[in-house]
């Protein structure tokens, strides 16, 4: 009896390291090879003049944090104003994976890109010089640690994670709500070497 115990959670440690094994795999074919090739053949149709994508991960529905900004640009008649929601934590993975595929298809002829969170979506991307990408937040100011910040701590992925799957790279413009704060954005989005991104 005493040895059936101890198997089980060897077991359970084995299944576990193999599923997150496998996860890993996923993520860096879908990051590194998939929405990058996708993304290229998408990108062969020229730009959408007008053509505005507000990006949510999780949300359902438009968030409070892009309710203005979509709702008065809906109401330029020049602009073809869409809202994608991935479901990240609404699906299953297999579908969730399905979703980043077709909105990385919708993104390669957006003129314009409105995100509110971090997004190794956007990132993973060859992107376009043509298509602009803003950073609005889902939050003012700098009152929490997020991304390069969290590294290595309970609630943050590890520091290699988050170099190997960077959540702020392709950023046009960062919306920060003071210069005082712009440091600790820089910190966060490892974007010392382009302080021009945050717009003061």
């Amino acid at each position: 009896m005493n040895e059936i115990s101890e198997k089980k959670p060897l077991l359970a440690r084995v299944k576990g390291a193999v599923f997150h094994r496998v996860r890993q795999w996923a993520k860096d074919l879908l990051l590194f090879r998939i929405l990058p090739g996708e993304y290229r053949r998408a990108a062969k149709q020229p730009i959408q003049p007008g053509k505005v994508v507000f990006l949510e991960n999780k949300e359902p529905t438009v968030p409070e944090s892009f309710e203005v900004l979509y709702e008065r640009l809906s109401c330029v008649p020049e602009l073809d104003v869409e809202f994608i929601s991935l479901g990240e934590t609404r699906v299953r993975l297999r579908q969730y994976y399905r979703n980043c595929i077709e909105a990385v298809r919708d993104l390669a002829t957006a003129q314009c890109v409105f995100l509110n969170d971090a997004s190794n979506v956007v990132s993973c991307l060859p992107l376009r010089e043509e298509t602009t990408v803003v950073q609005l937040w889902h939050g003012c100011g700098a009152f929490k640690k997020w991304g390069m910040s969290t590294a290595d701590l309970i609630f943050g992925g590890s520091r290699d994670e988050i170099l190997r799957h960077p959540f702020y790279k392709n950023l046009s413009l960062v919306t920060v709500s003071s210069p005082e704060v712009v440091w600790a954005y820089e910190e966060a989005m490892v974007l010392q070497d382009e302080p021009a991104l945050c717009s003061r």
